[in-house]
């Protein structure tokens, strides 16, 4: 499915991220499941980051920064702009931010009904300037798709950010990597071999 709706993304021009779901417990795991992201995504060029979603194992907070760190650092090293997803709670709770701060965060933080936006759930948290995405609700509704889905503010231009600052398969200031030779005539008129121009 994961194949799929990246293909249908880039095949229609839809901007995406990815995310991985961790069931990681230590930096082992998360360095295995690190790998297997970057295999997953050779090919393909996200505009928004490959995050790790760390939600469904809460470690203990030294532990948790470490794997979540770790993470982030495997991803970022081979070139991917990787960030983290987490709840409020456990942002302020079970991770060490100031040890994450290189690295975006995408915060879930529902209001009393998970139906609308409701700034408290988040405010009583985080900061506005210490995340770049708030995910407000999981019962959002989206013409094509019958059930609930997952609303967010985005408050950083991430493809900006990767395709300039050249992550995930981008060269800087957003040229493709792919280089091809050309002739280029010079200023006499005659050719000049050898000459590059990104295409």
């Amino acid at each position: 499915k994961w194949e799929y709706n990246v293909k249908e993304c880039e095949r229609l021009g839809i901007p995406y991220g990815v995310y991985i779901y961790s069931t990681a417990t230590t930096v082992l795991a998360v360095e295995k499941e690190a790998e297997n992201v970057k295999k997953m995504l050779e090919g393909h060029q996200p505009t928004y980051p490959v995050y790790f979603d760390y939600e469904e194992f809460v470690l203990g907070k030294a532990l948790g920064t470490e794997v979540v760190r770790t993470y982030c650092e495997m991803l970022r090293s081979a070139g991917w702009y990787s960030a983290c997803y987490a709840s409020a709670s456990v942002f302020f709770y079970n991770l060490d931010k100031a040890a994450l701060r290189d690295y975006d965060f995408w915060v879930a933080a529902y209001g009393p009904d998970d139906g609308g936006i409701y700034d408290g759930a988040i405010s009583r948290f985080l900061g506005k300037d210490e995340y770049a995405m708030w995910q407000y609700t999981s019962k959002g509704s989206v013409p094509g798709i019958t059930t609930g889905v997952d609303l967010n503010f985005c408050y950083k231009s991430f493809p900006k950010t990767i395709i300039n600052g050249g992550y995930n398969g981008f060269c800087p200031e957003g040229l493709p990597q792919t280089v091809v030779p050309v002739v280029a005539p010079s200023a006499s008129g005659s050719a000049q071999a050898g000459a590059k121009v990104y295409s």
